[in-house]
């Protein structure tokens, strides 16, 4: 059976699919898109290898958006997601792959957000697995890379909060000698005390507001380190209180998350899901800009923070 590398939103990041070539050897290389251009140069790289690729959402429609492979036998949808509308529900996805009889389905957006400790149709997601496992579909996503890759979300949240002598809050692994993985730690360049850190991240990442809990911690005293997670950071609590952050700057703590960090010291500044995250949209207008050429156009979505206090 051939041995098959599956890679998405590399966005630039040619260097790290070279190696995970290297690393695994695979008889066939299939990318889900975001972008083309580094299919293109992986392409080119590896000629020997047999390679299929699809335009993602950043590719501006570059060929067909989806492709129904043969491998080994097995019928495999190839497909970014975003056309799709996975972002909000896979149900439309699921249903194509189903129409068209295909035994795997690839995207970018993940299904399951949280651990799944049981299945059945009594609940949403429930019902979209039951779904893919009656019409015997496979089901393969991966969206942690731009997460975790060194130079992108953490390590730009990090370099915009000033944080120096950074280093991963969970690493993952190293690439040429440089750790990355999940979150940042480090210490502020400025120290300051609770609720002026709590407005500078307010006013650096453009926000409505921030949730703070444990503010009274640092009224006078300065906070000298801090850790990131953008997006929901809640799993990452006890490594920031591990390495000893005085601060945690994320998303989506719940009531009891944010009392108990506060109870053990560590003061926390909710942004919000997309508070911090959205981030991406600057990262990714930039890189545009600079790979494509100067006639064509990139359009940048509005910032809108999706709550509001009333």
């Amino acid at each position: 059976m051939k041995r098959v590398l599956v890679l998405s939103d590399s966005h630039g990041n040619v260097g790290n699919m070279i190696r995970a070539v290297k690393r695994e050897e695979p008889d066939m290389i299939l990318h889900l898109g975001d972008c083309v251009v580094d299919a293109d140069a992986l392409r080119r790289e590896f000629p020997h290898i047999t390679m299929v690729n699809v335009p993602g959402n950043c590719d501006f429609s570059r060929g067909d958006t989806e492709r129904l492979i043969d491998i080994d036998g097995y019928k495999v949808l190839m497909c970014h997601g975003h056309t799709y509308g996975v972002k909000l529900s896979y149900m439309h996805l699921e249903l194509h792959a189903k129409e068209i009889g295909a035994d795997m389905l690839l995207s970018h957006h993940p299904l399951i957000f949280k651990p799944v400790k049981h299945v059945s149709d009594e609940d949403f997601i429930g019902r979209r697995l039951v779904s893919l496992i009656q019409a015997d579909v496979s089901y393969y996503a991966m969206h942690t890379n731009f997460d975790s890759a060194p130079g992108c979300m953490a390590d730009i949240v990090a370099d915009r909060l000033n944080f120096i002598d950074q280093k991963p809050l969970e690493a993952m692994g190293a690439i040429s000698g440089t750790e990355y993985g999940i979150g940042k730690t480090g210490s502020l360049k400025v120290p300051m005390k609770g609720l002026e850190l709590a407005r500078e991240v307010k006013n650096r990442f453009g926000l409505p507001f921030v949730t703070v809990y444990g503010s009274e911690l640092y009224e006078d005293t300065p906070i000298v380190k801090a850790a990131t997670c953008p997006g929901a950071g809640g799993s990452e609590l006890k490594e920031a209180l591990k390495a000893g952050a005085q601060a945690f700057i994320t998303g989506d703590i719940s009531h009891h998350e944010g009392i108990d960090a506060a109870a053990q010291g560590m003061m926390i500044i909710d942004a919000g899901h997309y508070g911090l995250e959205h981030i991406f949209m600057d990262f990714m207008e930039g890189f545009l800009k600079e790979k494509l050429p100067a006639d064509i156009e990139v359009v940048k979505m509005a910032v809108k923070f999706p709550a509001v206090v009333v």
